[in-house]
C-alpha cells in the first residue's frame, strides 16, 4: 500500500525545493506532530494529513499558502487540497467539546474527535470547494 503525506500548519503547506508538496516517504517524524488525519477520497488512495506545529518542521523549504497552491491545481489536487484545508482548519477550530468543555481526542476509527467525559464525538465540515 503506497502512502503520501501532506504537511500542514495552519493555511501553510510545506513542499519540496521543486514546489512538490505531496510526500511519498515520510519527511518528518511523525511522533512529533499535532495530529495525522487520514484524507484518502476514495478506497484505494492513502493520503495522510500531517498537522505540525508552525515552529517544527525537517522540511527546509519554507511553507507555500493554501491559496496559492489551489490556484495552480489540477481536478484532482484541488479536491485533495480543498480536503486537507477543511481537515486542518476543523482540527485547530475544535479543540474543546462544546458540550462540556472537556478537551477532545481523536477517534480511533473515524474521521472525528472525541469526548471522553460525555461522548459526544465532533466530525469535519467537508464541504465542496468552488
Amino acid at each position: 500500500m503506497k502512502v503520501e503525506y501532506i504537511y500542514a500548519s495552519g493555511n501553510r503547506v510545506w513542499s519540496d525545493e521543486s514546489g512538490c508538496w505531496l510526500f511519498s516517504e515520510p519527511c518528518h517524524d511523525h511522533s512529533m506532530s499535532l495530529a495525522v488525519y487520514e484524507l484518502g477520497l476514495t478506497p484505494d488512495q492513502h493520503q495522510k494529513l500531517v498537522i505540525m506545529s508552525d515552529l517544527s518542521s525537517d522540511i527546509d523549504n519554507p511553507p507555500v499558502g493554501l491559496r496559492q497552491l489551489l490556484m495552480g491545481a489540477d481536478v484532482a489536487d484541488f479536491a485533495l487540497l480543498s480536503r486537507a484545508a477543511q481537515v486542518a482548519t476543523w482540527h485547530q477550530n475544535h479543540q474543546y467539546c462544546p458540550r462540556c468543555g472537556n478537551a477532545l481526542e481523536h477517534h480511533n476509527q473515524d474521521l472525528a474527535k472525541e469526548c471522553v467525559k460525555c461522548g459526544l464525538l465532533q466530525y469535519p465540515r467537508i464541504s465542496p470547494c468552488i
